[in-house]
């Protein structure tokens, strides 16, 4: 049982750090398309990519 409750609270954590890692991926990328940062926001929307592929 407590080894459930470890597992279920580890699957959590990694869930919000995902969650957090694309939030700040969104913003930086808002940031350079607002700047007209073209060439930032198109790495930043590949590695987008690649994160959800790997996450």
């Amino acid at each position: 049982m407590q080894d459930d409750l470890k597992t279920q609270l580890k699957y959590l954590k990694a869930q919000i750090s995902s969650h957090f890692i694309f939030n700040t991926l969104i913003m930086v990328f808002a940031s350079a398309t607002k700047s007209n940062e073209v060439v930032t926001a198109d790495i930043i929307e590949e590695f987008s990519g690649l994160m959800r592929y790997v996450l």
